[in-house]
C-alpha cells in the first residue's frame, strides 16, 4: 500500500500496489503530481530511481531511526497518517485484500472530520 500526502491542501492518496518497483510507484504517483511539486520521500531507493526514470523532483529524508527529519524536510504528515489508519482498522482484526480498497476509501472520508451516522450514509448512498 502507498500513501501520498499534499501538505499545501491536505489531501491523501492512498493505494494498492502490486510492488515497490519505480514504475509500480510512478503509476500512481506522476499522475497526482503538478508540474512543480517536489516529492519528500524516505530513504529507500526505489524513489531516487523512480525520481529519475519520470523526471521528478525529488527530496529524500536520510533514514534515522530516532529522528525523521532532516532540517524542514519530513514525512511526519505520512507517518501520522499511516499510524492513524493502522489504528483505525485494528479492531477490524484484519482486512480481507478485495475489500481493502473499500477500508481505505472509509478511512478517508473519516479522517479528521467530525462527521455523524446520518451524513455519511448520506455520503455514501449519494
Amino acid at each position: 500500500m502507498l500513501v501520498v500526502r499534499d501538505r499545501t491542501n491536505g489531501k491523501t492518496l492512498t493505494a494498492i500496489i502490486p510492488s515497490t518497483s519505480a514504475n509500480d510507484l510512478a503509476k500512481v504517483i506522476k499522475p497526482v503530481l503538478t508540474e512543480d511539486a517536489e516529492l519528500i520521500s524516505d530513504s529507500a531507493g526505489t524513489y531516487r530511481k523512480m525520481a529519475k526514470q519520470y523526471n521528478i523532483s525529488l527530496r529524500m529524508v536520510p533514514r534515522n531511526k530516532t529522528h525523521k527529519t532532516s532540517g524542514s524536510l519530513h514525512i511526519n504528515n505520512v507517518n501520522a497518517y499511516d499510524s492513524r489508519l493502522k489504528s483505525w482498522m485494528f479492531p477490524f482484526k484484519g482486512v480481507a485484500t478485495k475489500y481493502l480498497s473499500n477500508y481505505l476509501g472509509w478511512h478517508r472520508l473519516l479522517d479528521g472530520k467530525k462527521i455523524n451516522a446520518r451524513k455519511f450514509l448520506a455520503l455514501a448512498i449519494g
